[in-house]
C-alpha cells in the first residue's frame, strides 16, 4: 500500500541569543505547517539560540536555563483549541547539557511530549568543537527495525526503534507541561503512522575533508632527488602524470554508518557557511544520496541569517526524492519565517496510514535577480592583466587550478554548467544554483541587511576613493537596495503574503526610514559616501567618485584633505626642523612614508567625524538623537594578506565585506554588474579599466599598486590559493610553481616572487590584528583564528639549497 505524509522544511532567521524572537518564529512556523496539513516539521540547527553564539555557549547555565524555558513556552502554546504540537511531529534544535557535556541537539516533540533527543555525533571538523562535544552513544548499524527494542508511547501513533538509548532527566519546567520526568537521548528510527523516519545532522551525514592531496605531495617529495635536474611528477591511479592540484580540494563524503535502506524519510538539518561555491558541493552530495536511495525522501533544513561578523547563512532548504527537488525555500530571502511543504508518497509494508487532510504543496521563490556571467564579457571589458582566463590559457595546470579554486562556473566555451553540480529539476523545470558572482553579491548584500538590524544602525558610511574596492562596497549596498525594491513591490502585490513576515519586514523598513519602493531612493537612505580628495588624486578618480555616487544615488559629500595634510606636514617639519619631501623630491624614505600616511589616516578620522555630522543632518529633524552609521572598510584579501595598507586608514572601518575577496574576483564581479541592464552602472567599466593606485604620491610618480608590490594581482591570487588552501610554505611552493604553474619562468624570478610574498606577509602580520571583522567569502580567505602570528624564514639558506645566485651574482642581461 502507499502511505502519504505531509512534510515541511523551515528556514528561520534565528538571531543570536534572541530567545523570545526565535521562539515566536518557531511557533509561527509550526502554525504554518499545521495550516498546510503537514505531519512533520523540521527547522535549522540550534534555532532556539542561533548558531554562532561563540563564547556565549560557554555560559552553560544561562544556555541551559533559557533554552528549556523557551521550549516549555513553545509546548504551552495553543493553536485552534489544542496544543500547538498536537498531531504534528516537531523537530526543534537547541543545545543540551548531558553528563557534563554540551551537545548540539534536536528535540523531537509529538502531542506535547518529548519523544527523544537526537544529539550531534560529529563536531570534529567544525568550529563548534570549541563549545560542543560529539555524542558517541549509539551505533547506527545495530539499530533494529523489526520492532524489537522499540518504545511505544501512550495515546500516540509514534514509537521509536533503537537498542542503545540513554535516559535523560527533564527539568521541572518541562515536567510541569509534559508530565514526563524523563525522556531518551540517542539515535533512532521514528515510526510514525507506519512511516519510518530518521533524523541526522548535516555534519553527521556528510564529512568534509580538505587538502586531501597533502599525502600525495609528501610522496612526491620523498621520491624527488634535489641534487638531480629531474622532477618527479605525480602519477594518479590510472598511471597518468597530472598535477596533484587537479584533485578535489574540498572532499565531501557521505557516511556509511547510517543504514538508509529501511528509512522512508531522512530529516537533515545543519548550516552551510557562505564560503563561495561550498553550498553547491553539499547540494550535489545530498542529491546524490536521493539517487542512490530512490525510495528515500530527503528533507534538508538550512539555517538562515547572519549570526556573527564572519558567516552568513542563506536559508536554502529543500525536500528531494530520486534526484528531483519537490519543494524548496527561497535563497537570500527577506522573509524571516519560510515554510515549504509537500505531500510525499511512501512505499510501506505496514498498511495504509490513517486518513487525514490532504497536505498542501507550497514553496518560496528565490528573489528574481541575476548576474549573468560569460568569458566574452570579461574579455571585452576587463584588462588582460586582470583576466585570469587569459593569464592561464597556455597552462593546463593553471587553468584547472583556477577553475577548481577561483571560479568553476564556466567551461571553455563560457557557458554555465548544466550538470547536477549546479542545476536541479523542480516543478518540471531545470533550475540553476547561483553562480559565484551572484553568491558573492547576494552574500555581501544580505550580510549588510542583517548587520543593520543586529546593530540597530541607520545605514552605512563609506569613503569613496574612485578605486574598484570602494566602488564594490558601494555597489553591494546598491544591490541590497535593488533587492529591497523587488521585495517591497512583491509584498505590496501579494495579498497572500503571511502577516508575520510582512510585519517584520515593514518594521525594519520603518526603522530605516525607507518608505518608497525605489532602489535609488533606498540607496540614498542607506548609503552615505564621502569623497576626500587631495592634490595627489588624479582627475579620473575624482570623476569616478562623482559619477558613481550619482549613478547609485548615495548621500554624497566631498571634503578636500589638503588643509589637514598641510597641518600635519607643518607639525612634522617643526619637529624635524627640516622640510618633509617625497622620495621623488629628494626626501628620505621616512619622509615619504610619513607624507603618505598623513593622507590615508586623516581620511579615516574625517570619515568617522562626518558620520556623526551626517546623522545630525539627516535624523535630528525627526527628533532622533541616538542614531549612528556603520563604517564600511575597503581593504581586500590581497592587501590584507600582504599588509599593503596603512594601519587605521579606510581599511579599518567597523566591518569589511571584501576582506576575504581577492582583487581579481572583485574586478570580475564589477565587470558583470557593470554590463547588467538591471543595475545600469556602466561607470564601473571605466573604474575597472583604471590601474589600481593608492594615489598618495605626487601624480608625476605614476604610483601603481602592482609596481609597489612587485607582484601582479593574478600572481597574488595564485600564491594565496597555494598558501591558504594547500598550506604550502616557501620551499614546497617553489617546487610546485617551477614544476606545474610557472615552468617557463626562471628559477630566480620564481624565488624572488616567493620571497616577496612571504616576506611581506610576516613583516606585516601585526597589521592584521587591527582589521575589522570580515565576512567569510573565498575559500582561500584568511582565518584570523588560525593565521600564524610571526615567523622568520632564512631565504639565504633556501636560495643556496636551490642554487639560485644572489642579485649581485646574477649574470648581467
Amino acid at each position: 500500500m502507499k502511505n502519504s505524509i505531509g512534510l515541511s522544511c523551515c528556514s528561520i532567521y534565528s538571531s543570536p541569543l534572541d530567545y523570545e524572537g526565535n521562539k515566536l518564529k518557531i511557533i509561527e512556523s509550526i502554525k504554518q505547517c499545521k495550516k498546510l496539513n503537514c505531519s512533520i516539521r523540521i527547522g535549522g540547527e540550534l534555532e532556539i539560540t542561533g548558531v554562532s553564539c561563540k563564547n556565549s555557549f560557554k555560559g552553560i547555565e544561562d544556555i541551559h536555563e533559557n533554552c528549556w524555558l523557551t521550549l516549555s513556552n513553545i509546548l504551552k502554546e495553543k493553536y485552534e483549541n489544542s496544543n500547538i504540537t498536537d498531531d504534528i511531529l516537531c523537530f526543534i534544535s537547541m543545545p543540551i547539557y548531558f553528563k557534563k557535556k554540551l551537545y548540539s541537539s534536536e528535540v523531537i516533540i509529538y502531542n506535547s511530549q518529548i519523544i527523544y533527543i537526537s544529539p550531534k555525533e560529529n563536531v570534529e571538523n567544525n568550529e563548534q568543537s570549541m563549545y560542543f562535544s560529539s555524542y558517541n552513544g549509539l551505533s547506527h548499524e545495530n539499530a533494529k527495525s523489526d520492532g524489537q527494542g522499540s518504545i511505544i508511547f501512550s495515546n500516540s501513533n509514534v514509537n521509536i526503534i533503537s537498542n542503545n538509548f540513554e535516559t535523560f532527566p527533564l527539568p521541572k519546567c518541562i515536567q510541569n507541561v509534559t508530565q514526563q520526568k524523563e525522556t531518551y537521548i540517542g539515535k533512532c528510527i521514528v515510526e510514525y503512522d507506519g512511516v519510518k523516519i530518521m533524523h541526522t545532522f548535516l555534519d553527521d551525514l556528510i564529512s568534509i575533508e580538505r587538502n586531501e592531496t597533502i599525502d600525495d605531495r609528501i610522496d612526491i617529495f620523498n621520491k624527488w632527488d634535489p641534487d638531480s635536474n629531474h622532477s618527479i611528477n605525480y602519477v594518479n591511479e590510472n598511471k597518468k602524470n597530472i598535477s596533484p592540484f587537479e584533485k578535489e580540494y574540498t572532499k565531501l563524503t557521505t557516511t556509511n554508518q547510517i543504514n538508509l535502506e529501511c528509512v522512508d524519510v531522512l530529516l537533515v538539518n545543519g548550516y552551510i557557511t557562505n564560503e563561495l561555491e561550498l553550498f553547491k558541493k553539499y547540494f550535489s552530495a545530498l542529491m546524490s544520496l536521493t539517487k542512490k536511495y530512490p525510495h528515500l525522501t530527503l528533507c534538508f533544513s538550512n539555517n538562515f541569517g547572519c549570526d556573527n561578523y564572519l558567516y552568513m547563512f542563506d536559508g536554502f532548504s529543500f525536500i528531494a526524492k530520486n534526484s528531483q527537488v519537490l519543494t524548496k525555500n527561497g535563497r537570500y530571502s527577506f522573509c524571516e519565517v519560510q515554510v515549504a511543504s509537500t505531500k510525499v508518497e511512501i512505499d510501506s509494508k505496514r498498511g495504509e496510514s490513517k486518513v487525514g487532510k490532504e497536505p498542501i504543496f507550497t514553496y518560496n521563490k528565490d528573489i528574481p535577480l541575476s548576474i549573468e556571467c560569460s568569458k566574452d564579457t570579461l574579455s571585452k571589458n576587463l584588462l588582460d592583466i586582470f583576466n585570469i582566463n587569459k593569464y592561464a590559457e597556455s597552462n593546463k595546470n593553471l587553468t584547472e587550478l583556477f577553475r577548481n579554486h577561483h571560479c568553476d562556473d564556466m567551461q571553455n566555451d563560457g557557458e554555465s554548467k548544466t550538470e547536477s553540480h549546479s542545476c536541479y529539476i523542480f516543478n518540471g523545470k531545470v533550475e540553476r544554483l547561483h553562480n559565484i558572482y551572484e553568491e558573492l553579491s547576494f552574500n555581501c548584500s544580505m550580510f549588510l541587511w542583517h548587520i543593520l538590524h543586529l546593530s540597530k544602525a541607520k545605514g552605512f558610511a563609506l569613503a569613496l576613493s574612485g578605486g574598484i574596492d570602494s566602488a564594490f562596497c558601494a555597489c553591494m549596498v546598491y544591490v541590497l537596495s535593488t533587492m529591497l525594491e523587488i521585495q517591497m513591490k512583491e509584498v505590496d502585490d501579494d495579498t497572500k503574503h503571511d502577516d508575520i513576515n510582512k510585519e517584520m519586514f515593514s518594521n525594519k523598513l520603518k526603522n530605516l526610514l525607507i518608505n518608497k519602493a525605489c532602489k535609488k531612493s533606498i540607496c540614498n537612505q542607506l548609503l552615505n559616501t564621502l569623497s576626500m580628495p587631495s592634490k595627489n588624486n588624479s582627475p579620473e578618480t575624482k570623476y569616478f567618485c562623482e559619477e558613481l555616487s550619482k549613478a547609485i544615488n548615495s548621500y554624497h559629500n566631498v571634503y578636500c584633505i589638503d588643509d589637514i595634510y598641510s597641518f600635519f606636514k607643518n607639525a612634522g617639519e617643526n619637529f624635524l626642523n627640516e622640510k618633509l619631501k617625497f622620495k621623488s623630491e629628494n626626501g628620505t624614505s621616512y619622509h615619504d612614508l610619513c607624507l603618505q600616511n598623513i593622507q590615508s589616516r586623516s581620511r579615516m578620522v574625517m570619515l568617522y567625524f562626518f558620520n556623526t555630522l551626517i546623522c545630525q543632518k539627516k535624523y535630528a529633524q525627526y527628533n532622533m538623537y541616538n542614531e549612528f552609521l556603520i563604517t564600511l572598510a575597503t581593504g581586500n584579501l590581497d592587501e590584507s594578506i600582504l599588509g599593503y595598507f596603512t594601519k587605521y586608514d579606510c581599511s579599518s572601518g567597523d566591518i569589511d565585506i571584501i576582506g576575504n575577496v581577492s582583487k581579481i574576483l572583485i574586478k570580475e564581479t564589477m565587470c558583470y554588474i557593470a554590463n547588467s541592464p538591471t543595475f545600469d552602472l556602466q561607470i564601473l567599466n571605466k573604474i575597472n579599466s583604471y590601474s589600481p593606485s593608492a594615489e598618495l604620491k605626487p601624480l608625476e610618480n605614476k604610483q601603481i599598486d602592482e609596481n609597489e608590490l612587485n607582484l601582479k594581482f593574478v600572481e597574488i591570487k595564485l600564491l594565496t590559493i597555494l598558501k591558504n588552501k594547500f598550506s604550502l610554505g616557501p620551499s614546497s611552493m617553489y617546487y610546485y610553481l617551477s614544476q606545474y604553474f610557472w615552468p617557463n619562468m626562471s628559477k630566480s624570478d620564481i624565488f624572488d616572487k616567493i620571497q616577496i610574498f612571504f616576506t611581506k606577509i610576516y613583516k606585516n602580520i601585526h597589521k592584521l590584528f587591527i582589521l575589522p571583522p570580515s565576512l567569510q567569502n573565498e575559500s582561500c580567505a584568511i582565518n584570523m583564528n588560525n593565521f600564524s602570528n610571526f615567523a622568520t624564514i632564512d631565504f639565504d639558506q633556501m636560495r643556496q639549497r636551490y642554487g639560485i645566485p644572489k642579485d649581485d651574482q646574477k649574470p648581467s642581461k
